[in-house]
């Protein structure tokens, strides 16, 4: 597996605007691309005790709807994984239609996030709460209405180093501001056309290049002051400020309460999805069993739609 190298003259030149559009630089973009996956990887070993387990993913290095047909820079995402995640993603509402040209949402969009981001001028690091994260920002809401977290915040505010700043949609080099602002952006937090907020800074290319293999250091360095405002701010199970875990409950409930076995159903999520199968059993904690032939699953009952009544109800224990 690739190690990290370094970023040289040659990463940031693969970001130069007429190279934006054109498929020809695919390859080059791509070498970055895997050198910056290597960074990422060496990060989150780093971090595994410092933060819930994350998992690395990249934007695309190659021009296409999902980036407006056009690469101006690449982004390693830090994103949260497992059941924090599903639960995140099923309280978010679909992604809107965009109109032609415009790039469409990447999963990074919808969740409080770690970023690196490397183009011509250099690499922006921090952590980043997108407009689209729904969830991730009703929670910091909720926080910053209570006195006691909010002074928890002012503390870790009051720890970080004092390079970090705070920037409202950052671009390739962003304005940034005090980071004790982030204490005043509870009124931008509930606008509605949000914006996105880092956290972090940004390393002028000549600094990049210069660190070598050590930029790995000073990253690692970095996100590990940031940790303790991400576990703060993230939504999970065990940091719930707006109750999503007892919804989800009481929505399995009443999914199940409506089911019976031998019911006939559409699984609408997972590897499964758009298949048809019978409810085998129901179980607790909202669960059903669902036959598919020979195969049996157990998944939540408000992951399918029934499509057929069934036989008498039958409960497994």
């Amino acid at each position: 597996m690739q190690e990290f190298s370094g970023f040289d003259a040659a990463a940031f030149a693969a970001f130069e605007e007429s190279k934006w559009a054109s498929h020809a630089y695919n390859r080059e973009r791509l070498e970055v691309k895997l050198n910056l996956s290597a960074l990422g990887r060496q990060l989150l070993a780093g971090l595994e005790r410092r933060l819930a387990p994350l998992r690395g993913e990249l934007s695309d290095e190659r021009p296409s709807v999902f980036n407006g047909h056009r690469v101006s820079s690449l982004s390693w995402f830090g994103l949260r994984n497992g059941s924090d995640r599903e639960l995140v993603e099923s309280n978010l509402s679909p992604a809107p239609s965009l109109p032609p040209g415009a790039a469409a949402q990447s999963p990074a969009d919808r969740h409080l996030h770690l970023l690196l981001r490397l183009g011509r001028t250099g690499l922006l690091a921090g952590l980043c709460l997108p407009a689209g994260a729904a969830v991730d920002r009703g929670n910091a809401r909720e926080l910053l209405a209570r006195e006691k977290e909010r002074a928890r915040l002012q503390t870790l505010l009051d720890r970080l180093p004092g390079e970090l700043g705070l920037a409202w949609q950052p671009g390739e080099e962003p304005e940034w501001l005090p980071v004790a602002g982030l204490l005043e952006s509870a009124a931008a937090l509930q606008q509605e056309a949000p914006r996105e907020l880092l956290l972090g800074r940004h390393f002028d290319r000549q600094r990049v290049e210069q660190a070598g293999t050590g930029l790995a250091g000073v990253l690692e360095e970095l996100f590990l002051s940031l940790a303790p405002l991400y576990n703060l701010l993230a939504w999970s199970h065990d940091n719930d400020l707006l109750g999503l875990v007892g919804q989800m409950k009481k929505r399995r409930q009443q999914a199940v309460s409506q089911l019976q076995a031998g019911d006939e159903v559409r699984i609408l999520s997972g590897l499964a999805a758009g298949r048809t199968g019978v409810v085998e059993a129901l179980q607790r904690k909202g669960e059903i069993q669902v036959r598919l032939g020979n195969l049996v699953l157990t998944m939540p009952a408000s992951e399918v739609e029934r499509t057929g009544r069934g036989g008498k109800r039958r409960e497994s224990r």
